[in-house]
């Protein structure tokens, strides 16, 4: 080592000095120093109450000229103003009032970490799974028109800046690290944030913003995004040195990846990479792009389960159940009344047409299904492998499916607050247990002819006890709206149905808005004088509550949803 030690000295020697780190700022104790911007120095730290938080620290100008302070200031405090704009999103970390350190020397801006792993991260760990690519993507573009909706531009996004998240709510996207963001209606901090080196990052940035950040647009992020998704699912960095760097084919990069999915994904990130940034789509455009392919595969899938073989009456499955007629086809299962001749008693056999529901249905599930005695649901008598002639025999419930007899109840309050009373009885038992139904609708409501006989929820073919799982499953016009956006089943969605159900049998009609067979969940119709009249002002406003847009604005469950309708119906309110 002898022959080494002047070159090793030197080299020490020649290091830049490790940057000072205090132990303590505030009520925050210094866990690790991350890194440093400029004036911006990033801390993870611990709060006294035992909580972490990446701290941000900023240098504050020292110079005598007032104007240039204020220029500085605004632009080391960008971050702030931008996540503060961003709170009520849900797309970006959270961030805490900023407070004045070592006598007003610093700021330090406190922002929550972010739970959930960025595209890097998940990139490194294993390439995602076809199945993730268009739904991750669907979010990533669904939260970056969120920023543009607040009046927040990114301006250089990466996938370090990406943050995938699976919650309660289901799949999230949140952006990280807002430094040199653009805010609408605020002064430009754009030659300031080069001139001082906040973001010096320039990999994935859109090409007008490499030749200035005062330059970008929405469309800006629209690059920036699509380049950081490519690379995650790719693998494929952009060449650093180049203004408007060429990508290579999704296909030549993924081959596992169907051929009609990666020619849309390819036109797709075409579109959103393009130089000309006004020849990119907005991310809202991007959104509705994604969704209308994924609304069009389902139609050809619901098409293909309906074109498949339907038991005729009078066959035998299985040699014991003699078929009696189709009970239903829905868009995953058909459902028969049999004879079965070996207990000698009407059943009803369920066939899922869905291999892939069928996997998710795993036999766990099966097995809690088997398990579930309640007077308000039917017995589950006995479950099959995917490759029997039927899937589930359930106990036959005599009476009338509530779709074939919601006209007559129109405006008939104690027919309604009974059906009520029963399905809540069955959704609450079911939640206790930790399952949803998913498909609660009139067709799956059967009301008995004696009133004095318990009403029942029947079709388990879609319920689950799995949290986090997604689907857009059920019956389209009673799902709920987050359900359509990519968000899990959880029971006060399945609360949602109902109280769809419950309005339209009381009114006649859907709660929201539908124009030309599209719904519009989110635009609620006032009811009319008449319907008020007819039906009661405050089991209106109670039902209103039921079907809000937001799942946190509802009932989050069974007990408190019945509690309403009672206190409605006994004159007070919701």
């Amino acid at each position: 080592i002898e022959a080494f030690r002047k070159d090793i000295i030197q080299r020490l020697t020649n290091l830049p000095n490790r940057p000072h780190v205090p132990k303590q700022v505030g009520d925050y104790e210094i866990i690790e120093y991350v890194d440093a911007r400029g004036p911006i120095c990033t801390l993870r730290a611990r709060h006294a109450d035992g909580s972490e938080r990446f701290l941000k620290l900023a240098r504050r100008p020292e110079t005598a000229d007032s104007n240039k302070a204020r220029e500085i200031e605004e632009a080391l405090l960008r971050e702030y103003n931008a996540l503060k704009q961003l709170a009520e999103k849900g797309v970006a970390p959270a961030v805490e009032p900023y407070f004045s350190w070592e006598d007003g020397t610093f700021w330090v801006i406190p922002i929550n970490p972010i739970e959930g792993d960025s595209l890097r991260t998940h990139r490194t760990a294993a390439a995602p799974c076809v199945k993730e690519i268009l739904p991750v993507t669907e979010a990533a573009y669904r939260s970056l028109a969120a920023v543009h909706e607040a009046g927040v531009i990114h301006r250089n996004l990466s996938p370090d800046r990406v943050f995938v998240s699976d919650g309660e709510q289901g799949r999230s996207v949140l952006f990280a690290e807002f430094v040199i963001a653009r805010i609408l209606q605020k002064k430009t901090i754009a030659n300031l944030a080069e001139e001082m080196k906040l973001d010096p990052e320039r990999q994935y940035r859109a090409p007008e913003c490499k030749l200035g950040l005062e330059l970008a647009e929405t469309t800006s992020d629209v690059y920036s995004l699509a380049a950081s998704l490519f690379y995650w699912i790719t693998g494929f960095e952009p060449d650093e040195t180049e203004e408007a760097p060429s990508y290579p084919s999704l296909s030549s990069r993924r081959t596992d990846i169907p051929e009609e999915e990666a020619k849309f994904l390819q036109q797709l990130f075409d579109d959103c990479l393009q130089e000309d940034d006004k020849s990119r789509p907005s991310a809202r455009e991007v959104v509705d792009r994604i969704q209308a392919e994924q609304r069009r595969r389902e139609a050809i899938r619901q098409k293909e389960l309906a074109e498949a073989e339907v038991y005729e009456q009078g066959e035998l499955i299985d040699d014991q159940h003699e078929v009696i007629r189709c009970l239903g086809r829905g868009g995953t299962a058909d459902s028969y009344l049999v004879r079965d001749l070996v207990a000698e008693e009407f059943r009803v056999l369920k066939r899922i047409r869905d291999e892939e529901l069928y996997g998710l249905l795993s036999k766990t599930e099966f097995q809690a299904l088997e398990k579930l005695h309640h007077v308000n649901l039917p017995r589950v008598y006995d479950i099959r492998p995917w490759t029997a002639p039927f899937h589930l025999k359930l106990e036959y419930v005599p009476g009338s499916p509530l779709r074939e007899i919601q006209d007559s109840l129109r405006g008939d309050r104690a027919a309604c607050l009974r059906i009520a009373r029963d399905v809540l009885a069955a959704l609450g038992y079911l939640a206790e247990r930790g399952l949803t139904h998913r498909d609660v609708s009139p067709g799956n409501i059967i009301v008995p002819d004696e009133a004095d006989l318990p009403v029942k929820l029947i079709d388990f073919g879609l319920a689950i006890r799995q949290p986090g799982i997604s689907g857009a499953v059920g019956t389209p016009a009673y799902r709920a709206p987050e359900i359509e956006q990519g968000r899990p089943w959880t029971p006060v969605a399945d609360l949602y149905s109902l109280g769809v159900i419950l309005f339209e049998t009381l009114t006649g009609r859907l709660p929201y808005e539908v124009e030309a067979e599209k719904r519009y969940k989110d635009r609620l119709v006032t009811p009319t004088v008449d319907e008020r009249r007819d039906c009661g002002e405050a089991l209106l406003r109670t039902l209103f509550k039921a079907v809000a847009p937001a799942p946190e604005k509802r009932f989050q469950s069974a007990r408190e949803f019945l509690a309403a309708l009672e206190r409605a119906e006994a004159g007070g309110g919701p």
